[in-house]
Parts: structure tokens; sequence; C-alpha cells
């Protein structure tokens, strides 16, 4: 999928990819993996971003995006209404596909008319990219929330390189298949021309959907469905190994060695950092050290579990109980 044209990202939310120059623009930056992982690249290479302003207060179906430009990464800007971002954000894409993605089948909501709402921001998104788009640009979509956006761009007449990303895991055919629409929702992704996953198993996972869902048939790492094809690989996103070991050397006090040198040698210290998400065990984690201090009474006092965990998607009911759990 390499080439020379630019880069075209698209997620569900334009980031700010600045530099934060003050310490309330650190606290305010996006919390997640897709921002950490893409920036650099779109900093060095260039590009565009698409995605939601992150703002509440847009109209339903407007499509001309805002553009602003920032460190040489053009970014487009699209609105949604408050009825657009309850149906779509909130409730298709993370009270229904996030916990069947994550295989919490019990935890998803299933609504005909946020679906509806779901394909139809989809659509949206893609008339405010067809109109930027240059025919060598590689156009690039990311996560969950974009699934059909491919197909909605190739309904609008794009027949450039088109991949997609999923940065959450995909589960077993039997969870994904509870999804009403999921047989529409692994049809639209034969529209890339390579969708790639985090792990070898994530990637079997949605080739053996396709296979249960739609008879499709894998030869290779492509998969095959009335005369349309696929790429499905897996290419694990990693952190910044060598920014976190200039990070740990480096003499500059932060609040976080401040921290840590209250804490004697002879003290382990057991560090967490997530989001604030039911799928991350932050509450089995502090289960499982209250079981270890009370079945090894020698390590009172010795062993000390840190969490950080950073507020997120603080609407969605299930989050909401998360965080209350943790504080009490």
């Amino acid at each position: 999928m390499g080439g020379n044209g630019r880069v075209v990202v698209v997620s569900n939310r334009a980031p700010s990819v600045a530099a934060p120059s003050t310490p309330e623009e650190r606290r305010n930056l996006p919390v997640g993996g897709l921002v950490s992982a893409l920036r650099p690249l779109l900093l060095s290479r260039g590009g565009l971003w698409m995605g939601w302003d992150g703002r509440p207060e847009g109209h339903h179906g407007q499509v001309t995006p805002s553009i602003t430009e920032v460190e040489g990464i053009t970014l487009a800007s699209v609105s949604l209404s408050p009825d657009e971002i309850d149906h779509f954000y909130t409730i298709f894409s993370n009270q229904t596909l996030w916990p069947l993605l994550h295989s919490f089948p019990d935890k998803a909501t299933i609504s005909h008319d946020s679906y509806r709402i779901y394909r139809d921001v989809n659509r949206k998104y893609a008339d405010a990219l067809i109109g930027l788009l240059r025919p060598d640009d590689l156009v690039w979509v990311h996560d969950y929330h974009l699934f059909p956006l491919g197909h909605a761009l190739r309904r609008l007449g794009w027949t450039g390189k088109t991949g997609f990303f999923l940065h959450s895991p995909f589960p077993p055919s039997e969870i994904f298949g509870i999804l009403p629409w999921a047989r529409k929702l692994l049809t639209r992704l034969f529209a890339y021309d390579l969708v790639g996953l985090q792990t070898r198993r994530y990637a079997y996972n949605l080739q053996e959907s396709m296979g249960d869902e739609l008879g499709a048939t894998l030869i290779g790492d492509r998969m095959y469905y009335r005369g349309q094809s696929l790429k499905v690989r897996y290419f694990p996103v990693s952190t910044d190994a060598q920014a976190f070991r200039e990070m740990a050397s480096s003499r500059a006090p932060t609040p976080v060695t401040r921290f840590l040198d209250d804490f004697t040698e002879d003290k382990q210290v057991l560090l967490g950092v997530d989001r604030l998400d039911y799928t991350k065990g932050i509450a089995q984690r502090m289960q499982a050290i209250e079981r270890l201090l009370d079945t090894h009474a020698d390590l009172r006092g010795r062993v000390t579990l840190v969490q950080v965990a950073a507020p997120s998607r603080v609407n969605v009911p299930e989050y909401a109980q998360e965080r209350a759990q943790l504080d009490s």
C-alpha cells in the first residue's frame, strides 16, 4: 500500500497534533493509542487527518468540513449533531460494537435506530472527505466507528488505495455474529484493499467470521467473496520504547519521580496506566492485590499498587459505573 501520495487518515475524531505548550494543554491531550501511534507519522510525513471536531452543537446532515493547518498537517473537522453523537458514538460505537469486540456480549446494546444513524454518519464522513482527495492519496481509515466508510467512499466514485486498521480486538465468530448487522459490516470491509489488526488471533477471528457469516474463502492471507478480494494481516502497534528510555533517564524532577522518591528500595511498586474502562480489568487488578495481601501478610507495607486511570467516555453509563466501583 506504499506510494508517493499523501497519507489521508480518517478517524472518529480529529485530534490535536500540535505539541502541547502549557500544563493545561498537556492535561487535555486525548488519551488513547490511535493518536499516540499516528501523530509521529503525520508530523514526519505530512498529510491530511479528518474526523469529528469534538463539539456537540453541529447540525444533522452538514458535510462541509472545516480546514486548518497544524505543523504541516491538514486537519479536516466534521461537525455532528447531538442526536448523531448520541446514536453513532455513544450508543452504537461504544455500547454496541465496543463490548462485542472485547467479548462482553452481556454489555451490548442493540438498537436499530442507532445502527441507522451509525451508517448515515459514515456516509456523512465520506461526503465530507471525497472532495478533499487526490488520485494518488492513500486513505487509511481507523477503528470500529468507521467500519463502513470505505464502502461509502467507493459508492461516491473513489478508486484509490484504501486501508482499514482496527485498534481493538476482534472477537470469535460466535460473538460477533450476535450483532444483527454482522453480515453487512463484514461485507462493507471488502471495499478496502487491506485490513490490519493487532494480533494473529484477531486476524484469524475476522477471517473466521467472514467465512462463517458470508461464506468467504481464504487463500493465503486474502479473503475472496463474490468477485471481491481483501487482504487481512496483523500489524502489532508498539510503544515508542526509546522515548520511554529517555524519559526514565531524565534527571528533571516530575510529579511521578517525586512520588516514587518516597518509596525505599525494599518496597515493590506495581504500576498500572490505563484508560478508565471496564475492559482493562482495573477492578480485578485491585481485587488481586487485596487477595495477595490477605494471603501473604509478610508483603504488607512492602508492595504498593499505583494505578493511573484516565477518565474516558464519561457519558456512557457503563463507564460511570466502573468509576464508581473503583472509587469505592
